[in-house]
């Protein structure tokens, strides 16, 4: 048995985890297809878009009950009452530009705490560290 596939029982319940899991391991029978109502409004739905699974009839069909990023396949249960508070937070926000100077100084800073922790370059690249520095850029923008 391949080593890289992981089935799941068919009885196993769809959960946002699972999704995301899906998305992410299997692009050839899942992926994110674009909400094309002409009436959003919503700045986040650029973001996001409808998690699907391949048919037998080779259309991809809406997993209905979640949303997913399109960037970094985050899955959210989503229906007509969920609140999208969170959605807003979500890996984008507005008028949060950093300057060329405060850019350098990530720059440095990262570069210096790498070299001086032995750490990979890769590990600035990783979703864990993109997603708290993207949290504490939220935290300052306050």
């Amino acid at each position: 048995m391949d080593t890289d596939v992981v089935l799941l029982p068919p009885e196993a319940p769809l959960t946002s985890e699972t999704v995301k899991f899906l998305l992410q391991s299997d692009k050839e029978k899942y992926t994110i297809i674009r909400n094309e109502t002409s009436t959003l409004t919503a700045e986040w739905w650029r973001a996001f878009g409808y998690p699907s699974k391949l048919g037998e009839n080779g259309e991809h069909q809406r997993t209905k009950g979640f949303i997913s990023c399109f960037k970094f396949f985050n899955t959210f249960i989503y229906n007509s009452s969920s609140g999208t508070a969170r959605l807003n937070q979500h890996g984008f926000k507005k008028n949060s530009k950093l300057s060329d100077k405060e850019t350098d100084n990530i720059k440095h800073l990262s570069a210096q705490w790498i070299c001086h922790d032995l750490r990979p370059f890769s590990t600035i690249d990783d979703i864990g560290f993109r997603n708290l520095a993207q949290e504490l850029i939220r935290i300052g923008h306050k």
